[in-house]
């Protein structure tokens, strides 16, 4: 996903969703489906997909949480535009029909447990059925490779259930059968914390070359929400 200015770009959202989804029958995706990638996903694009009631959903972008702050907590979309949480109060019905939504994303997961509800929680309201999110700020790469393998170990049997999924994918970048250590750009937003916007692509812990995302902050973050069968 390229960057519009507040935001690190995105270089693994590509392959992510190649491994994910299949928009023909030669693709090599798990699932099959159509991607809205960079400036085709819109706000427009995404209400619009959604209306067809896909089964799964996945979106994966940058994500900013602000507790206390519905308005300023918001999904960063392609072309640049915001989708709020404030929005997304008042989208009656807009995951309905989803049974899994996926927010490959930082915080989504989050809220602040008084004032704001976090995106997931949002997002059930508003239909999900089940929804994939995380706790803290998570890594492209890493995040890319979790969830190629969580999508692939779902469809390898349907006597596998989306919980047992998500837990092969985890233990897979805990033992080191993902070993891939390109560039980590950050998937939440974090405005004005360096001068000019610099946005820092090292890893936040230090790693072993065999075992490069063995560290709880890389496969740890994702967890599942309602239905987990």
């Amino acid at each position: 996903m390229k960057a519009p200015e507040e935001a690190p770009a995105l270089p693994w959202v590509p392959a992510e969703l190649a491994g994910i989804i299949a928009t023909k029958p030669s693709d090599a995706g798990a699932l099959p489906g159509e991607v809205e990638l960079d400036d085709a996903f819109t706000q427009q694009s995404m209400r619009q997909e959604l209306l067809k009631r896909y089964a799964v959903v996945h979106i994966a972008s940058h994500f900013r949480f602000q507790p206390g702050n519905y308005t300023q907590s918001y999904l960063l979309l392609g072309n640049g535009e915001h989708l709020s949480l404030a929005e997304l109060r008042t989208s009656a019905n807009l995951f309905g029909g989803v049974q899994l939504l996926t927010l490959s994303a930082c915080n989504t997961g989050m809220g602040d447990g008084t004032e704001v509800e976090g995106f997931g929680t949002l997002a059930q309201r508003q239909g999900a059925k089940a929804v994939v999110a995380s706790l803290w700020p998570v890594a492209d790469v890493s995040t890319s490779l979790l969830m190629r393998s969580f999508y692939r170990n779902w469809q390898s049997s349907p006597r596998i259930t989306k919980l047992e999924a998500l837990r092969r994918a985890q233990l897979e970048l805990l033992h080191g059968a993902e070993k891939l250590t390109e560039g980590v750009s950050n998937r939440g937003l974090r405005l004005n914390e360096r001068p000019n916007g610099d946005h820092s692509n090292a890893l936040p812990f230090p790693t072993d070359a065999k075992l490069p995302y063995a560290h709880p902050y890389y496969w740890a973050p994702f967890f599942l929400m309602g239905n987990w069968l």
